[in-house]
This record gives C-alpha cells, sequence and structure tokens, in this order.
C-alpha cells in the first residue's frame, strides 16, 4: 500500500550527482531570504483578499463568499495555478461601460499582477540565481586557489617552481604537491591519529591530536618547505656567486610586480642613497679633522726645522757611529789573538 514510498530514494540521485548537489545546494544556500520572501507573499495576499472580501465580494462569487481567510486560500491557489498570474481567472468581467466599477477593478487587477507576479516571483528567481552564481565564483576561486597555491603550505605556485628549477627539478609544483606535501599523507595521518588509541599515542601524535580536537592547525608547515630550505642551504653553500644573485633577483622580482611597486622601491633606494651619502660625507670631514689634529700635535711636540730637533738627531747618529766603531775594534783584536 506504501509503494510509493520506494520513490523517494531517487532524491538519493542530488547527493550522488555533483550537478544536482550544486543546484540543491543553490536553493537552499537562500533558504531564510526565500523563507521571507514567502511571507511576504502571504501578507501580500491576505492584504488583496481583504480589499477583494470587502469590495468586491460579489465579483469573486464563491471564492469570497465566506471569510477572509477562505478568500485568501483561493487567491492564492488560483491566482498561481493559471499561465498568467492574476485574478482575473476568479473575477467576474467587467468592460470599460462599467463606469462605476472599471476603474477600481483595473487598478486592484493590474497592481495585484505587477506586485505578486513581477515584482515577488521575480525577486524569487533573482535569489536563486545569485546563490547560482555566488556558487560559480566561489568554484572559480577555489579552483584558481588549487592551480596557484600549494595546498599544505598555501606558497606561490611561481616561488615553487623557481627553486626547483634551481635544484634541476623541471615541474617543481607537482613534485612538491606529490612528493613534499602531498594532501592524501596529511589526511592518512589524521585518520591514523582517530583511529589509534590515545595511551598508544606518542607525545608528537599526541600533542597534534589535542590541536586536532581544538580547531589548531599550526601544526601543520604554513608557508614552510624543506623543499625551499634545501634551495636555501645549497645556495648558502656554494661559491658560485652570480647564481645566488640571480635567484635572489628572481625572489625579488616576484615580489615587485607592478610598475606601482617599481616606482615606489626607486624612490626608496634614492632616498638610502641620498642618506647613506650624506653619512658618508661627514664622516670623510670628521676623519680629515682628525687627522689635522695628529698632525698638529706631532709638528707641535718636535717642531721641523728647531734647534732641538736637530740637536737630538746629531746626538742619535753619533751614538751609532761610536757604536760600530767600538764593534769593528773589538772584532780586529779577537782576530789578532787568534792568530
Amino acid at each position: 500500500d506504501h509503494f510509493w514510498l520506494w520513490s523517494f530514494l531517487m532524491m538519493d540521485l542530488f547527493c550522488q550527482n555533483h550537478v544536482l548537489s550544486t543546484v540543491l545546494v543553490a536553493i537552499s544556500a537562500p533558504a531564510k531570504s526565500l523563507a521571507m520572501t514567502f511571507l511576504g507573499v502571504g501578507i501580500v495576499t491576505f492584504v488583496y483578499a481583504a480589499i477583494g472580501f470587502h469590495w468586491f465580494r460579489s465579483a469573486f462569487g464563491d471564492y469570497c463568499n465566506e471569510n477572509v481567510i477562505t478568500c485568501t486560500q483561493n487567491v492564492i491557489y488560483q491566482g498561481t495555478r493559471n499561465g498568467i498570474v492574476g485574478l482575473s481567472s476568479m473575477m467576474k468581467q467587467v468592460m470599460p461601460e462599467d463606469s462605476q466599477t472599471w476603474l477600481q477593478r483595473m487598478s486592484y487587477d493590474i497592481t495585484y499582477f505587477i506586485v505578486y507576479g513581477v515584482m515577488i516571483l521575480n525577486t524569487i528567481v533573482g535569489l536563486i540565481v545569485d546563490s547560482f552564481s555566488s556558487l560559480r565564483a566561489n568554484q572559480t576561486a577555489r579552483e584558481l586557489h588549487l592551480d596557484t597555491q600549494t595546498f599544505i603550505a598555501c606558497l606561490d605556485r611561481k616561488k615553487i617552481d623557481t627553486v626547483a628549477q634551481t635544484l634541476g627539478i623541471s615541474d617543481g609544483f607537482a613534485y612538491h604537491e606529490t612528493y613534499k606535501q602531498n594532501k592524501w599523507d596529511y589526511m592518512a595521518f589524521v585518520f591514523y591519529l582517530r583511529e589509534k588509541r590515545l595511551q598508544d599515542c606518542t607525545g608528537p601524535e599526541q600533542l597534534i591530536f589535542d590541536l586536532l580536537n581544538e580547531g589548531d592547525y599550526k601544526w601543520l608547515p604554513l608557508g614552510h618547505s624543506l623543499l625551499l630550505e634545501r634551495a636555501d642551504a645549497e645556495l648558502a653553500g656554494s661559491d658560485d656567486a652570480l647564481l645566488r644573485i640571480e635567484v635572489k633577483l628572481d625572489r625579488f622580482a616576484q615580489k615587485v610586480g607592478t610598475a606601482e611597486d617599481w616606482k615606489v622601491l626607486t624612490r626608496s633606494v634614492a632616498d638610502l642613497a641620498a642618506s647613506v651619502r650624506k653619512r658618508l660625507d661627514g664622516m670623510q670631514e670628521d676623519l680629515g679633522g682628525l687627522v689635522q689634529n695628529i698632525r698638529t700635535t706631532v709638528t707641535g711636540s718636535h717642531p721641523v726645522g728647531s734647534r732641538s730637533f736637530h740637536s737630538h738627531n746629531a746626538d742619535r747618529v753619533n751614538s751609532l757611529v761610536a757604536q760600530k766603531q767600538s764593534r769593528s775594534s773589538t772584532g780586529g783584536d779577537t782576530m789578532n789573538g787568534q792568530t
């Protein structure tokens, strides 16, 4: 008797198919806005039903002859089941010759069509379309992020490729994502911690398990990679200065990409050069003054050309000559004695 319940099993396709799941998410995402819109639809319908029940009860006939609630239900059902949204299918037809009711009926019918059939229904459609656009934008941004950033460390792809080329690796981004920081290895480690008993965990494993429970992901190597550290270590120990300069320039060019950044950088370098030049000029002046003071001190203690200075030098020369003659005579006596 309840075989019709089997039809709900087909709803599982919304979970199995990506396109259908996107449609379901697009409809359910603006659920709050849609609910408020439908509430507004009920309010507007109740207002028009109350006006029709009071002023146009005879034109509605059996649809609005009991109470306002019944009239509201009929307006919602009969007003939306027709091909053209409106109240004309529920009310008696009027012509311009009916001068007493023509203007009122025309205003009543047309305003209901504009408010309900144009504004409210288009608002509902617009909310769903905006939801689809938002999902598409998020998916595009996600795909762009996966193509230009590493999944675990969130490093720029250009930086990885540049460093990998210096190490002789052709496709550095794919190599890094497959062998260095494979996301499925990290996922397997998380499942490993979830399935392992807490008393069997090591110290680091227990620490990471606690961080996972707290929603703290600082245990991940965010902004770090052994590939980059290896390249930096090899460059630091390499004797090829040109290679180091080239790599530094490549990294610097990646950081400074736009013309505006180059202008700011050039202006900063010019200001720095002017400041360094000014300091060097000041140091040169101070050094010149120090040398002048040293010369003044030396010449002041022994002024060149003075009598004492010449007498002091003459005494040193005479003393050296006497010592030399004494050594010569001593050497001659020694040789005579040996003979």
